[in-house]
């Protein structure tokens, strides 16, 4: 078998539903499995996999053992000699992974290769690129040069080597996963794909970045952004400083310090994203909606915002703030939703999807908070 997807999922069904429903489109095509893996004992998810994605392979673990032992629950049964670990609140393009992989077979010292990231606005994230986040970089960070951390010097769009990818898509070959270590289980939940990422360059592989494709990540849909988030993050960062600086010294305690005012700034932006009021939603545009979605009460009546429906062309010259666009998936396909939501993205621009074949359609409007699910 040429490639086995692993997806880990807890408690997001939504999300895995549309998830799972643009992964299948984008394998049609490819000798290719499935594997979800569920860190939580819930029936919704498991229902969903079974009954609606009974071609994919399901593993219920008994209880949430985390991101890295969950990823190599699925690793240990994949068949492929690619892998590519995937999140649940991802959306794929209907070539995503094709092309990624032709890449992919192209360059012998692959470590792992990752597409461009975008958020639920359309917004690009710039963790989808990385510099090695040593304790100096990490506090000049804190002293507020994004420079050292991320690689400017590289364009989204560009396709480049990078030091570090981020764990919401991350492909590479099997034996190379497992030659390096696969995810270290020390970490509970996060900074595992640091590690990882840094493993491929300490044995003399290369990672990359593919800023041609395009991938959606909600981004945290998964963790709820509290205290509990903040400490398992950056103690996940300590974790990765203690077993690959720790002879640096003077920088593993410089490291402790900025992770401590990280730390703060980090549950002092969480707070002001949750104190923020609803989004102002003054224009409703409906884009190749069937007939049942543009006629369900997905929206609060008593808001009366400006009803619209436009063909794909007609939304990509509407230019009014305050806009929701609805996007549904029976009559667009993944990839031209993920163009359409990079194309038109911008301040006071949301956009909420219907994944093919469901009663509902979903977003996100901040990575700092969990999106919502409109059900009709």
């Amino acid at each position: 078998m040429e490639l086995s997807i692993i997806i880990l999922t807890y408690k997001v069904p939504h999300y895995l539903n549309l998830c799972l429903s643009s992964v299948k489109d984008s394998i049609i095509d490819l000798d290719a499995e499935v594997i979800v893996v569920n860190n939580a004992q819930d029936k919704e998810t498991s229902n969903l996999v079974k009954l609606k994605y009974p071609e994919f392979t399901y593993i219920q673990n008994s209880k949430n053992i985390g991101f890295s032992a969950g990823n190599n629950v699925g690793v240990k049964r994949a068949k492929g000699n690619y892998i590519c670990l995937l999140n649940p609140d991802t959306v794929v393009g209907n070539n995503t992974f094709k092309n990624i992989l032709a890449k992919a077979k192209q360059l012998p010292d692959l470590g792992c290769i990752g597409p461009y990231l975008m958020n639920g606005t359309g917004h690009f994230l710039p963790e989808s690129k990385r510099n090695t986040p040593t304790p100096k970089v990490a506090l000049l960070k804190l002293l507020g040069n994004n420079q050292s951390y991320y690689p400017t010097q590289i364009q989204a769009k560009d396709f480049s080597k990078v030091d570090i990818l981020v764990g919401a898509f991350m492909l590479m070959k099997k034996n190379r996963y497992w030659e390096v270590g696969g995810l270290d289980e020390a970490y509970f939940m996060y900074g595992e794909d640091i590690d990882l990422s840094y493993a491929f360059l300490q044995n003399n592989y290369q990672n990359y970045y593919l800023g041609t494709e395009k991938v959606i990540h909600f981004k945290g849909e998964s963790t709820i952004k509290d205290q509990v988030y903040v400490n398992r993050f950056y103690n996940a960062m300590l974790i990765f400083y203690e077993k690959n600086f720790s002879h640096f010294k003077l920088l593993s305690w410089l490291a402790r310090l900025s992770m401590t005012f990280i730390k703060l700034y980090a549950v002092l932006m969480v707070k002001k994203q949750s104190e923020k009021g609803p989004r102002q939603i003054n224009h409703l545009v409906y884009v190749n909606c069937e007939t049942d979605l543009q006629n369900a009460a997905i929206f609060d009546a008593n808001k009366k915002p400006e009803i619209y429906q436009m063909s794909v062309q007609e939304a990509l010259s509407f230019s009014k703030k305050e806009t929701l666009f609805i996007l549904d998936a029976n009559q667009l396909t993944y990839k031209e939703i993920i163009d359409l939501i990079f194309e038109i993205h911008g301040q006071g621009i949301h956009f909420r999807i219907r994944p093919r074949n469901s009663k509902y359609v979903i977003g996100s409007d901040s990575s700092y908070l969990q999106g919502e699910v409109l059900k009709f």
